[in-house]
């Protein structure tokens, strides 16, 4: 990939996004704070992280995508472990010849790139997208995914610890377990904020 000289605060005025003294006034906020120039832009409300996403990627000639419009291969964003997803802000979002395009806020972030390519065993692809997208998806796809699986080892754990004798009961429970999973499962893929269960006569 051909990466551009141009630095992030020049593709910004290039661009219109920011003037001059704009500039000047995050550099120097930058000083105060450190962090990176991007993050003191969008915290003074200068640009909006969509805003810095298509920066970062024109800067580094990537190409940014819009996780909100964009369809993510739940298969493929499992991928990476949660844990380090949410470390470097990155998410798995499909399979391209064989490359995994990993959708990243940050695409300076050269270790993330290494670390997502030794634990896939695959070549990454990087593409850039918003900070507050790149987090609503890893709490969506890898930590929704997560907490089903653990679910579902405690509740077939405790199912194979009762008593062999009553064959018919352990299948009930087992049918009300993958009941319970499926609606469970429907439920962190709407982002469902309530599950109400109903007693029954039946």
């Amino acid at each position: 990939m051909a990466y551009t000289r141009e630095r992030l605060g020049e593709v910004l005025v290039r661009a219109g996004l920011i003037n001059d003294a704009q500039l000047l006034i995050a550099l120097d906020q930058q000083q105060l704070r450190g962090g990176k120039l991007g993050e003191v832009l969008v915290q003074e409300l200068i640009v909006t992280e969509d805003q810095l996403a298509e920066a970062l990627a024109e800067q580094k000639d990537l190409k940014h995508v819009s996780l909100a419009a964009s369809r993510i291969d739940a298969a493929a964003a499992v991928l990476l472990p949660l844990r380090m997803a949410r470390r470097r802000l990155v998410i798995p979002i499909g399979i391209e010849e064989d490359r995994l395009v990993l959708a990243m806020a940050d695409p300076l972030d050269v270790e993330a790139i290494d670390e997502a390519e030794f634990v896939s065993g695959m070549k990454v692809e990087p593409v850039v997208a918003a900070a507050s997208q790149v987090r609503y998806a890893i709490e969506k796809y890898i930590a929704g995914v997560d907490a089903l699986q653990e679910l579902e080892l405690v509740d077939r754990d405790e199912v194979a610890e009762r008593a062999p004798s009553d064959a018919d009961s352990l299948d009930d429970e087992a049918a009300v377990v993958r009941a319970v999973n499926r609606i469970l499962r429907e439920a962190v893929a709407d982002r469902s904020s309530d599950i109400h269960f109903e007693p029954s006569a039946d």
